[in-house]
């Protein structure tokens, strides 16, 4: 079997002020493994950040999501955070997807999030 050194591009999900140190980490390892990361800190905020950011999401290979205690960013016409948007989407396009969980938190407040929506 011939193994090919290829280069993966791995887009990195997260809310962003939260979490600026792990998603350096996360950067960081990326490109030690010899990979691509890209991420949502290289896109200019604006009515078109979501088509850019599934543009860039349709030509990664993998999806790693980092999840912390904050829902994030709610994208007004959903109603939902620019994070889920992003996971949905990559999951919509069948693009593999590694996830890590830094805190429970998070379900709490998506939950209380969902109640005060309702």
């Amino acid at each position: 079997m011939i193994l090919m050194n290829k280069k993966l591009q791995v887009f990195v999900s997260s809310t962003y002020i939260d979490l600026i140190e792990e998603r350096k980490i996360a950067v960081q390892a990326i490109l030690n493994a010899g990979h691509i990361p890209a991420g949502m800190e290289l896109f200019s905020t604006g009515k078109s950040q979501m088509k850019t950011i599934q543009k860039w999401i349709d030509e990664s290979d993998v999806y790693m999501l980092i999840l912390g205690g904050r829902y994030g960013t709610v994208e007004p016409k959903s109603g939902k955070s620019y994070t889920q948007l992003e996971y949905e989407y990559a999951c919509s396009k069948k693009i593999p997807v590694f996830a890590i969980l830094l805190s429970e938190t998070l379900i709490t407040l998506k939950k209380h999030n969902r109640t005060k929506a309702s």
